[in-house]
């Protein structure tokens, strides 16, 4: 099987226009008493956001008119079971090639190494891409995309207490990260930070401690 990168496919930064928008459903039994204030919010989100993009919740079926009465008209609806709203760690990497085609990398979510349940957030990517009809990657790297920001312009930037010192790799050393990460995301250069936050419970986002503007 091919890479991103051998087929000639590269991440995009976060100020690349955008096609959709993504969210998930906070589930009951992940978050108890606070489940109605995490749905308002994701709900809050999607209703800022549908003026400008189309706006897609991943949500169980069962779900779908609450999530519809409170995000409103012009938001869409993709059933499916889902514990947390964590879409751009669980959800897949879009890559794009230069004829504009767009793929997704899908990056084995474990649930920040173990910290949280992972067995039905894993589906989401490769159910979001068969969805769209998407070709799917997968690395062999399992870590979550909140993990690594791209510049667009071939860097990636990586926290080296989310990737190398917190469990997830064991198996792998930096070189071999990074190797990864070129295939994976169709960059050249990955830049490692030893910045961290104390009470990260995602144990290492990149995005908690820099990020690339465009």
């Amino acid at each position: 099987m091919t890479t991103p990168a051998e087929d000639g496919f590269a991440a995009q930064p976060d100020w690349a226009p955008l096609a959709r928008v993504w969210l998930a459903w906070p589930s009951a039994e992940r978050w108890g008493g606070g489940l109605s204030t995490a749905r308002e919010e994701i709900a809050s989100l999607a209703r800022a956001i549908a003026p400008h993009a189309p706006v897609t919740v991943i949500a169980p079926a069962s779900c779908a008119p609450d999530v519809s009465l409170r995000c409103g008209a012009g938001v869409a609806v993709l059933p499916h079971a889902v514990d947390e709203p964590w879409i751009a760690d669980f959800g897949p990497t879009f890559v794009q090639d230069g004829d504009g085609e767009v793929a997704g990398v899908d990056w084995r979510y474990r649930g920040w190494g173990g910290a949280l349940r992972a067995t039905t957030d894993r589906l989401i990517a490769p159910a979001m891409l068969e969805n769209l009809r998407m070709a799917r990657f997968e690395s062999e790297l399992p870590i979550e995309g909140g993990l690594v920001q791209v510049d667009g312009g071939g860097r990636a930037l990586v926290s080296r207490p989310g990737l190398a010192e917190s469990g997830r790799l064991a198996k792998f050393d930096a070189a071999q990260i990074e190797d990864a990460l070129r295939a994976q995301l169709g960059v050249e250069a990955v830049l490692w930070t030893d910045a961290r936050v104390d009470g990260d419970g995602a144990g290492g986002r990149i995005d908690a401690v820099a990020a690339f503007v465009g």
